[in-house]
């Protein structure tokens, strides 16, 4: 797959790259490992996965890694808005002849920043308007502010599916089915407190709301900018934001001891919430995908073997 020649300003691109890497740092792994350069990014590919490393140009498949930057966002769950932090989604691309399949990363798909829910356990457990009588709401109104604190966390609930890789490019269309649950976490929540589960996920699928500014470069195994010569292609979609509004909500579970906040929060938020009640959206989405610049017959290896020559030892 040849790259075509970025004109714009290598200073832009830097630029550009540089608030992605800041978003990476933000939102952390421990799956994740150090690259080089403009490698960086893309620091949780899944380039051992077989499907990847079997891909052959002569066999009409390609490897190549998505990664999907956003400083922040918001989404609505029945009753509760909030802020969502800064998130990186990842995962390996296996090509097929046009047909492209969504290979789980290292590690969690979505990595996202914490973010505190507004008016905290007080405002998830009691509704609106609630004068605090009862042991729970209480409880949550005696609290200190720092204990009344709740901090939401958007975290994968399995591998992503149904990639469709150009419909990036169209408003509106879906691009990939993400699994996800929300963590709600507080002393009174107990460690195990999600809106959302591996057996009843949170079904996100994002489509582009603003359609994407492309810039496609060049650069060496060593994550150096070369553009005339590289051996790696990146295409860099900048200035777009996608969203979804079609995702159903499930219960809560595992808050407070033996479960006994799950039905407080679902009274309040308004849990089990359908499709068309529910929302999201991601701002300053950047999008990054890498592969080898002249795919061949052991395009998936070649591959491999250049990303892992990028980890910084």
């Amino acid at each position: 797959m040849r790259a075509a020649k970025t004109r714009g300003s290598t200073a832009v691109l830097v630029a550009v790259i540089a608030a992605m890497l800041a978003i990476i740092v933000s939102a952390g792994s421990a799956s994740a490992v150090t690259l080089k350069g403009l490698w960086a990014p893309f620091n949780r590919c899944p380039v051992e996965d077989p499907a990847l490393l079997s891909a052959n140009i002569n066999q009409g498949t390609i490897a190549v890694c998505l990664a999907v930057d956003s400083p922040n966002g918001s989404m609505k769950i029945g009753n509760l808005s909030l802020k969502t932090g800064a998130s990186e989604t990842q995962m390996g691309v296996f090509g097929d002849e046009g047909a492209f399949s969504a290979i789980a990363p290292r590690g969690s798909t979505i990595v996202a920043a914490p973010v505190e829910i507004p008016g905290g356990l007080a405002a998830l457990v009691c509704p609106k308007g609630a004068d605090f009588k009862g042991d729970v709401c209480e409880s949550a109104a005696s609290r200190p502010p720092r204990l009344n604190a709740v901090k939401s966390t958007l975290e994968s609930a399995g591998p992503p599916s149904n990639l469709s890789l150009f419909a990036a490019f169209e408003i509106g269309a879906p691009i990939v089915t993400l699994p996800a649950k929300l963590h709600l976490q507080n002393p009174l929540l107990g460690p195990n407190c999600y809106i959302g589960s591996k057996a009843h996920p949170i079904l996100l699928q994002p489509a582009t709301i603003i359609a994407p500014t492309p810039v496609f470069f060049r650069f060496d195994v060593d994550g150096t900018l070369d553009e005339e010569a590289g051996l790696i292609f990146e295409a860099l979609f900048t200035n777009t934001s996608q969203g979804d509004s079609t995702f159903a909500i499930g219960t809560a579970t595992g808050c407070g001891w033996n479960g006994r906040l799950n039905a407080a929060i679902n009274r309040t938020v308004g849990l089990p919430s359908p499709a068309g009640n529910n929302s999201t959206v991601l701002n300053e989405v950047t999008s990054g995908l890498v592969g080898v610049n002249e795919p061949t017959e052991t395009d998936g290896q070649d591959f491999s073997a250049y990303w892992h020559a990028a980890i910084v030892k």
